[in-house]
């Protein structure tokens, strides 16, 4: 039995990609501007929208 995993990926919120590893075994770093994801939350405020009653 084999088992398969890679093509791992990094994108940031406006859907940039950050970095990325093929198929081989290796080891992905990069930075992560948190303040990007806090300024894209308020372009697109999805959870400002939820309407939690809704759901069951």
């Amino acid at each position: 039995h084999t088992s398969y995993a890679g093509n791992s990926i990094v994108i940031n919120p406006n859907g940039e990609i950050l970095g990325h590893l093929d198929d081989k075994e290796g080891v992905l770093t990069t930075h992560i501007d948190i303040d990007l994801v806090d300024q894209q939350r308020e372009y697109i405020p999805v959870f400002k929208n939820l309407k939690p009653h809704l759901y069951k």
